[in-house]
């Protein structure tokens, strides 16, 4: 990957795997990960989202888990992360909007998915968010970035990876405020 501020993140890239969240257990089951580490792929052959639907995941798009030592379930979570990552595309002029639980959309078209997995005492959080590809489904219409934007990859990780740090730690009453 480019140029990534990393924010003492330990970054693991692949160019093509299963899933960035299969990644991400099987490391943290092997003891070869810890707090703080993001798992990313250019592309995925299965990546997911909850009840094990398919994301389909071409080149072009950003696929990541982050992976944080989290030896309980934090219920609020699942907001502040759905925050950052509407904020990270507000910073590229797009009016996300959040769909509980775990969907943002753009202009009512799915353009991001996030999936929380609970792990050995670790939380994997997933998130793909569609920039130079978006699939055609046929439940729901899609969009990507570059319709609004030409933001890199890179670029998108580095404000994503701000953005949770800002919100994963904000007390939840402000979360819930922005919400």
């Amino acid at each position: 990957m480019g140029n990534i501020n990393l924010d003492a993140y330990k970054l693991i890239s692949f160019d093509k795997i299963s899933s960035t969240q299969d990644i991400a257990k099987d490391l943290i089951a092997k003891n070869k990960v810890s707090d703080k580490t993001i798992i990313t792929a250019k592309a995925q052959s299965n990546g997911h989202g909850r009840y094990n639907r398919k994301w389909i995941s071409h080149h072009g798009n950003l696929y990541a888990s982050f992976i944080y030592k989290q030896p309980e379930p934090q219920p609020t979570l699942s907001y502040a992360i759905a925050i950052a990552v509407a904020e990270t595309l507000l910073k590229y002029n797009m009016n996300p909007k959040i769909k509980w639980p775990n969907d943002i959309l753009i202009d009512g078209k799915k353009i991001s998915g996030i999936l929380i997995e609970y792990f050995n005492n670790f939380v994997i959080i997933g998130i793909g968010i569609n920039i130079q590809t978006n699939p055609t489904i046929k439940e729901y219409k899609t969009i990507k970035t570059n319709v609004f934007s030409d933001v890199t990859t890179d670029e998108l990780l580095s404000v994503l990876i701000k953005q949770i740090n800002k919100w994963k730690h904000t007390e939840f009453e402000k979360v819930r405020t922005r919400w």
